[in-house]
């Protein structure tokens, strides 16, 4: 029978989360402009029931818009209890020049080992904020001032709707530089055309070339070639074609050979883990390290359960 958490001690923000952890807090730049969307990222790495964690709650200031935090994960579910990181990043606006401080993020947690509640915090952030470049202009020309005070609504919200109009913007830059790269992808996996899969060898070492950029702690170029030495071998391991070769083809010919289920998943697992860091800020070693620890795994499985 499990015992419910005990009520003693349970502070106000628990959220569920049962293991051990650590949380760190950064900023993507210290300084940005008021034209600028502000980035803060925050890492709860650990083990425990890591899976469950929600985004910690920022308490913004007066004078700091937060938008839609967004998430990726990093987790070998194969392990028990889970263990790996969450990493929340929070999108921010600033209006006003100077210097603005991001408070302390709280992450409580029950601590399982000594059956007791724990609380962890991050350092306090400063973010230095410029006047960017036009924007006050074009709003502060006579026309344009006249205009917007002919439309009250208008002119009091002109910040939340500059802030939209910049995180847009920021977003199709995040999604046409993914189609960039997804296009790169493609074209370098579908080398390996349908006629030439029996006649492509696999090395001993598949993933040679990502090892020797993780060495030189190169990420955005390890995790690039991880994905392409990842999916050459998939394409030669499973039989299928570049022109073919997606997350759906992929399972079926799991399927089809046979795979276990356990491999199945590590193989979706480590897929996404690649493809989240593509687009994502660089990674620490150990990140890297784990992440090309699960692909060497993927490959010494495939080989043991797939002839």
């Amino acid at each position: 029978m499990v015992k419910p958490l005990p009520e003693a001690g349970k502070p106000a923000n628990f959220k569920s989360a049962v293991g051990k952890f650590e949380m760190i807090a950064s900023l993507q730049k210290n300084t940005i402009s008021t034209d600028d969307a502000g980035s803060l990222k925050i890492i709860i790495s650990g083990q425990g029931n890591i899976q469950m964690i929600n985004a910690p709650e920022i308490k913004w200031p007066p004078g700091i818009e937060g938008f839609e935090t967004k998430s990726t994960e990093n987790i070998d579910k194969l392990s028990v209890p889970m263990k790996g990181q969450k990493i929340f990043v929070y999108p921010f606006t600033i209006q006003n020049e100077g210097e603005h401080v991001i408070p302390v993020v709280e992450f409580s947690y029950f601590d399982a080992g000594s059956q007791a509640y724990k609380s962890i915090k991050t350092n306090p952030l400063t973010v230095t904020v410029k006047k960017g470049k036009g924007n006050a202009n074009i709003l502060n020309t006579p026309a344009k001032n006249k205009a917007v005070k002919n439309n009250n609504t208008l002119y009091y919200n002109r910040w939340y709707i500059l802030s939209g109009i910049l995180f847009l913007c920021a977003l199709l830059f995040l999604i046409l530089k993914r189609n960039k790269i997804t296009d790169n992808k493609i074209s370098l996996v579908n080398e390996i055309k349908t006629e030439d899969i029996d006649a492509f060898v696999i090395p001993v070492n598949p993933l040679s070339t990502a090892e020797n950029l993780l060495l030189a702690e190169k990420p955005h170029q390890f995790y690039k070639e991880l994905d392409n030495c990842l999916k050459s071998y998939l394409s030669k391991k499973l039989k299928i074609s570049g022109q073919e070769l997606s997350r759906k083809k992929i399972n079926e010919r799991l399927d089809k050979c046979n795979v276990t289920i356990n491999t199945s998943l590590l193989v979706n697992s480590v897929l996404e883990d690649i493809e989240l860091n593509l687009y994502a800020m660089a990674s620490s070693k150990i990140q890297m390290e784990a992440v090309y620890n699960k692909a060497n795994e993927v490959v010494s499985l495939l080989d043991k359960q797939v002839c």
